[in-house]
């Protein structure tokens, strides 16, 4: 039987961001696993695994009938009332706790790799990073013993923001649409990430689809981990919705876990509708 530890995520999280910003949050939270797992991992073959967890499956959403015009202003306290708990996002994910807000050096070089490879993502990404510094913003973050995570952001005054407008979001499509591979190492892993991001008005006003895959290549690892992930934004009057997942790993096998999908879409959909009631639309 293959020498194995138990491994999972860090106790303590570095920096919550939300919106763009879980681009680097969920890879910093999936370099700490795979990076904490890999050199525990039989190279040979392994018995079926214990790990359960919600199949990603096709959701197919009804477009709003909200309107651009909103006939009331929210507030961050608003805002608050809407997050969704542990189990309206269902299945094992649980409230994450422990954030400490500061920086860390997987931060930095993935950050440093989409500014090169992505430099209109990184833009957007510039915008206050976490609701201390954002009075605006209010967010939640969700995660599973295998890694899996989900982001709900909620952020007032989206007129006033880095894309406010339908103009503003298909500039960022497109700009993504011309990103090179993002590649960065860390923790001995060599990391590369392909972008696809389209515009999707399924949902709300307006919005778009950021859909990622990512792989790592390590000699401590048995075969490349593929993980994926997805970034749902939704405009609802003056409110930007945003909706982040990342894949997660199963520890024994080190084989990437699908994203859930289904509850990104059905995340936003539900606090659209809720937004829009929230601002009488």
């Amino acid at each position: 039987m293959a020498n194995q530890m138990k491994c999972g995520l860090p106790a303590t999280r570095v920096r919550s961001r939300r919106g763009i910003g879980a681009v680097s949050t969920g890879l910093v939270a999936m370099v700490l696993v795979v990076a904490s797992c890999s050199k525990s991992v039989s190279t040979g073959t392994s018995g079926s695994s214990t790990t359960s967890h919600a199949q990603s499956t096709t959701t197919t959403t009804a477009k709003s009938t909200s309107t651009t015009k909103a006939s009331k202003a929210v507030t961050s306290a608003d805002l608050e009332k809407l997050l969704p708990k542990a189990a309206d996002v269902g299945g094992d994910y649980r409230v994450v706790s422990g954030t400490d807000g500061k920086s860390s050096s997987e931060d930095a070089a993935i950050d440093d790799a989409i500014k090169q490879a992505c430099p209109e993502l990184a833009d957007v990404m510039k915008a206050p990073k976490d609701s201390a510094s954002d009075p605006n913003t209010v967010s939640r973050d969700f995660d599973t013993e295998d890694g899996r995570s989900v982001g709900v952001e909620l952020k007032a005054g989206l007129k006033s923001s880095s894309v406010p407008d339908r103009a503003a979001m298909k500039k960022l499509v497109d700009g993504v649409s011309k990103c090179g591979t993002v590649k960065f190492d860390s923790s001995g892993i060599s990391f590369s990430g392909t972008l696809l991001m389209q515009a999707d008005d399924s949902i709300g006003d307006f919005g778009a689809v950021l859909k990622m895959t990512w792989t790592g290549v390590s000699d401590e690892l048995p075969k490349p981990l593929v993980i994926d992930a997805l970034i749902r934004m939704v405009a609802v009057g003056d409110v930007g919705v945003t909706i982040s997942a990342f894949g997660g790993v199963d520890t024994t096998t080190m084989e990437g876990i699908p994203v859930d999908a289904d509850i990104v879409d059905r995340l936003a959909k539900d606090l659209a509708g809720s937004v829009g009631s929230l601002q009488g639309s």
